[in-house]
């Protein structure tokens, strides 16, 4: 990327803003409804490969040996882009909320492509050192970012605010009908800085709507504390923000300087990287207090963990709160139905809501039934 920077700023290889480059977030760019199949965490343009045999189909890593990254770039611009590089990296663990750049950086492989013409797409690959790629059995998600110098992501950005970010965050897990399945996860991420309340939402398909699914934090106390979490946040805590009266968006780098003739200072300079914005706000814009309805329940057994039960139904939701750099890691115990026939596929989603019901991430998880052994 800093090669692309240099080559671009002296004007060797002049990428044009008018190349508008992206990585599908879901299949036909469908949006993020759990309901609808089609979700941000599940980009069809990441996936790896065991080999780089050019293969389209994604593959579960295989440990022991390199791998390959591969990602599919569009370009809905109006001009062809000059030269990109394409960047991944992996999260060792499967998690629902990701920010950039924290969680895409540092990257562990990256390629490079040029002119790809506009209404084009190209597929590009790197390879992952085996000795970067995680024990087998490991959960991981894929992070991938498509760069050009005229279009960083700010500080912050999520998959779902550039079109240029994308995660494949789906396990696929081989189980018998009636076993117990432990998939381990994590809430949060350490580089969001606001606490909020979220919901934790588990979607359910038809076929599966009362199979059982509990949460379980890394401790019973643990636990204990998520389930009651969003209990205790009251007042302008559990507040929304509505959209602002007025808002400035700066398409460059800016810089800007605030002085005043009253007041003895040196005046305050301000540094806005591209994307950044000022918005305008009423001093009451706090919005309604948040309401979540929680639809799971707290299970705690003689000489057993307590659990998270989520209700039998196609949509359960569990209510939390999460302070600032929160990364908890945690477990979703899925009993696979007695009844599950082989070859049966049952799909889940966890999703992870903010308090203004925007989607904030999410995990799938496809249980593929196998016979008894």
């Amino acid at each position: 990327m800093q090669m692309l920077d240099s080559f671009h700023d002296r004007g060797l290889l002049r990428c044009d803003a008018s190349a508008d480059l992206y990585m599908r977030d879901a299949a036909g760019d469908t949006g993020a409804e759990p309901f609808g199949g089609s979700v941000f965490w599940e980009s069809p343009d990441l996936w790896v490969r065991h080999a780089a045999d050019g293969g389209t189909t994604p593959q579960d890593p295989e440990h022991g040996q390199d791998n390959y990254f591969y990602a599919r770039i569009w370009n809905r611009g109006t001009v062809a882009a000059r030269a990109f590089v394409v960047t991944f990296n992996v999260k060792p663990w499967a998690g629902v909320q990701f920010a950039y750049p924290g969680d895409f950086r540092p990257f562990i492989s990256a390629a490079v492509g040029f002119n790809l013409a506009p209404g084009a797409s190209t597929i590009v690959k790197a390879k992952w050192p085996k000795a970067l790629i995680p024990a087998t059995g490991t959960h991981v998600c894929l992070l991938g970012q498509v760069y050009m110098p005229t279009d960083k992501p700010p500080a912050g950005s999520h998959v779902w605010d550039k079109n240029n970010l994308a995660q494949r965050n789906m396990t696929v897990i081989d189980a018998a009908p009636d076993q117990l399945v432990v998939m381990p996860f994590q809430l949060g991420t350490l580089h969001e800085r606001i606490p909020a309340i979220y919901a934790v939402d588990l979607v359910r398909p038809p076929n599966a709507a009362t199979m059982r699914v509990a949460l379980l934090a890394s401790s019973s106390a643990e636990t204990r504390r998520l389930f009651h979490s969003a209990e205790k946040i009251t007042g302008d805590e559990a507040r929304v923000s509505t959209a602002p009266l007025a808002s400035v968006r700066f398409a460059d780098h800016t810089s800007a300087e605030l002085s005043s003739r009253t007041i003895e200072t040196a005046g305050l300079r301000l540094n806005l990287a591209p994307g950044s914005s000022i918005e305008m706000r009423r001093p009451d814009d706090a919005g309604p207090p948040v309401r979540f309805e929680r639809t799971a329940r707290l299970v705690e057994s003689q000489g057993q963990p307590a659990q998270i039960v989520f209700n039998e139904g196609r949509l359960a939701r569990l209510p939390i709160y999460l302070q600032p750099s929160s990364q908890l890691k945690c477990s979703l115990n899925i009993q696979v139905p007695k009844e599950a026939r082989p070859g049966d596929s049952i799909k889940l989603q966890v999703a992870l809501r903010t308090s203004d019901r925007k989607t904030a991430g999410g995990i799938s998880v496809v249980i593929n039934v196998r016979p008894k052994s």
